[in-house]
């Protein structure tokens, strides 16, 4: 399932480092929503990080998990960013299980370095399954930046890419039932509507 980043502001993502092991996020984090069927973000989005020689959670995007299953696979989760910098560094993309703000647990990590020079940069994670998800969970991809200048930098990027997911919709439950003949009819999967 495909989730399309807007500019709608998420309702827990906000200033914390949830799964990614880091200790400190910039004083204003970008927290956005990515929504399946959503509208494209047009917005310039700014990411300013003011702290030299460190890395730091910047923001990144939430997806309501309700009605779906979060099954393990392949995720692709790109930013375009229209002003770069060569100082800032992409250092970690982490995809977290939260619960009422608070992180639950790891779907997966990507780990490296890409400089955040304009153009679109496209993380690759290999996520968990987590079997039982409950009622308002949500997902929060977050990225987190290095700063290898002696000044605080910043970068401008469009939320309007689409991260993929291997999440899917969850299956109605089917019932076999007697059609008027006598015979068993199972129904066929129904997705539920998310």
């Amino acid at each position: 399932m495909d989730f399309q980043q807007t500019d709608s502001a998420a309702d827990v993502l906000g200033s914390d480092v949830y799964c990614s092991g880091e200790t400190t996020v910039i004083a204003t984090p970008v927290a956005l929503k990515a929504i399946d069927g959503g509208t494209a973000g047009t917005a310039s989005q700014s990411l300013n990080q003011d702290n030299p020689g460190a890395n730091e959670v910047v923001g990144g995007w939430e997806i309501n998990g309700d009605g779906l299953a979060w099954d393990a696979g392949s995720w692709s989760i790109p930013i375009r960013v229209t002003v770069g910098s060569s100082w800032l560094s992409a250092k970690r993309v982490d995809i977290c299980q939260v619960r009422g703000g608070v992180s639950i647990a790891s779907l997966g990590a990507w780990t490296g370095t890409t400089a955040l020079t304009a153009g679109t940069k496209t993380f690759p994670v290999t996520g968990s399954e987590i079997a039982s998800p409950q009622a308002g969970d949500k997902v929060v991809c977050i990225l987190t930046v290095f700063n290898s200048s002696e000044s605080p930098e910043g970068v401008t990027f469009v939320s309007d890419q689409v991260i993929v997911s291997p999440f899917t919709a969850a299956e109605v439950n089917r019932v076999p039932m007697f059609d008027g003949s006598g015979c068993l009819v199972i129904p066929p999967p129904e997705a539920v509507s998310v």
